[in-house]
């Protein structure tokens, strides 16, 4: 449709390797192979030649994913580095959700929100997209074999003793808390039905929402400290949040 208006603005389309290289290289493998990128010619032939694919589309002004795909094809040239190079100087940045919420993906591609017009399509994807990015998925045994290899390392290297202290703890509460939903007690099914809302514990699941997340954190990692059961009061959720953000950034150091 572009190619229909008189306009022409500089754009690129990003996407990730998997997506865009040619070779079928992870970031591992293209980081080993690129290694020389500031000091010449690399290992990476593909790479070596992403100006030609730049260049042409410049020149081309207008061009869709067919045209890229056969310009970097017809110079064996990377699409990859290509479109990091056009959004140096991109007036139009097109790319996924995720480019734009995940800070960590916006620090390696150095997108600058700064001053930008944002247009979100299907905009009722944001909600999975931001979970998403701010999730992530560790197995039980994951857990268990993080512990152990901590408590070794721990008897040679003492900062490791503030690691352990937190997987120690944290597995003995996952493993505890999944029982107790396998279980299918009454109790554990009152604690979580009380939440409300669309998303709710499937059997075998455990589920936390808003400050009762930092109060399960707490009470996992620091039981003799908070204690989120005692009769007759309710949570300080506060005092949990202070204490879950003090624990894990103690971890986080090591």
């Amino acid at each position: 449709e572009l190619k229909r208006t008189p306009y022409a603005p500089k754009y690129a389309v990003l996407g990730s390797r998997k997506q865009y290289c040619p070779i079928g290289k992870n970031d591992e493998e293209c980081a080993e192979l690129t290694k020389n990128k500031n000091r010449g010619e690399t290992a990476c032939g593909w790479y070596n030649k992403t100006n030609a694919v730049v260049e042409e589309l410049h020149r081309a002004r207008v061009w869709d994913m067919e045209d890229l795909d056969s310009v970097a094809k017809s110079h064996l040239g990377c699409q990859y580095y290509a479109m990091r190079a056009l959004h140096k100087n991109a007036d139009l940045v097109l790319c996924p959700y995720n480019y734009v919420f995940d800070a960590n993906i916006r620090a390696a591609l150095e997108i600058d929100l700064t001053g930008a017009a944002v247009i979100i399509d299907e905009g009722h994807n944001v909600e999975d997209v931001c979970r998403d990015g701010a999730s992530m998925e560790i197995s039980v045994k994951e857990l268990e074999d993080t512990a152990a290899q901590l408590g070794s390392v721990a008897k040679f290297l003492d900062d490791a003793n503030v690691a352990a202290r937190l997987m120690r703890p944290l597995k003995d509460w996952v493993n505890r808390s999944l029982a107790e939903s396998s279980a299918k007690s009454s109790s554990f099914k009152r604690r979580f039905n009380a939440f409300g809302g669309p998303v709710e514990a499937a059997p075998g699941e455990a589920l936390w929402k808003g400050d009762d997340v930092a109060t399960a954190i707490a009470k996992a990692l620091a039981p003799r400290t908070f204690d989120g059961t005692r009769a007759g009061s309710a949570p300080d959720a506060s005092a949990a949040r202070a204490l879950a953000r003090s624990i894990v950034a103690d971890a986080s150091r090591v």
